[in-house]
């Protein structure tokens, strides 16, 4: 693979957004499934013409693959990315869609976005690029942009408090970015181009900040080295 990130890591680089897809599996522990799982909750939850938003939905991928999961829910699925680059290829990926479920994509942020109302919004690993003001204004407004008794998806990658803990974590996590084919350099050059640019908080630092914000209760619903999925509701 090309190192597009020796410097820094930006979504807004149209050399990550074409190798994002494939870069992602090999980075993020259990990333497919993830998306899995999210696909089963959702048989669950999204009752037909189900309003759903996906925030930071970076090429659409998951989008995409609950339209073709869920035809028959008729599902009106919204994506907000701030990289105007991953909304453009989440709209060319669009070329297959067969019209039983709509996809709207939308460049931008939760406060740029003109609507409300939702029964379930997902954040897959995007609140960790905010910093800790930042973050907690969004969950606030993700909270305020969910329907009473609607549903929170949050997958984030989270740090352990205890600094041996952490340690032996990291190095396992290196671990396996080795065994995906990643390069001793390459995971360098990633670590390093993402200093400044996330904000990851502790386990309990998150909850915490889940629940300060008004929603009800959650409950964890995976859990891989330092990569939480929690599924809350408001």
């Amino acid at each position: 693979m090309t190192n597009t990130y020796a410097d820094s890591w930006t979504f807004q680089d149209s050399e990550i957004v074409e190798i994002f897809d494939s870069h992602v599996e090999q980075s993020v522990p259990g990333y497919h499934l993830g998306h899995n799982l999210i696909l089963s909750l959702m048989k669950n939850l999204a009752f037909d013409d189900a309003k759903v938003l996906d925030v930071g939905c970076s090429t659409g991928t998951l989008l995409n693959k609950m339209a073709y999961s869920l035809p028959q829910r008729r599902l009106n699925l919204t994506g907000i990315d701030t990289s105007e680059q991953m909304i453009t290829r989440a709209r060319q990926k669009l070329t297959n869609q067969d019209g039983s479920t709509k996809i709207n994509f939308h460049n931008g942020d939760i406060y740029s976005l003109d609507q409300s109302g939702f029964d379930i919004i997902i954040s897959y690993y995007t609140l960790q690029f905010l910093n800790y003001i930042e973050r907690r204004n969004y969950i606030k407004a993700l909270y305020d942009s969910l329907e009473h008794n609607g549903y929170f998806i949050l997958f984030e990658k989270v740090l352990h408090d205890n600094s041996l803990i952490s340690d032996a974590i990291k190095s396992a996590y290196w671990d396996f970015k080795s065994l995906n084919n990643l390069s001793d350099k390459e995971i360098f050059d990633k670590h390093s181009s993402l200093r400044g640019t996330m904000f990851p908080v502790t386990e309990k630092q998150l909850e915490q900040e889940i629940l300060s914000t008004g929603f009800s209760n959650y409950f964890h619903i995976q859990k891989n080295y330092f990569f939480n999925g929690y599924l809350i509701q408001k």
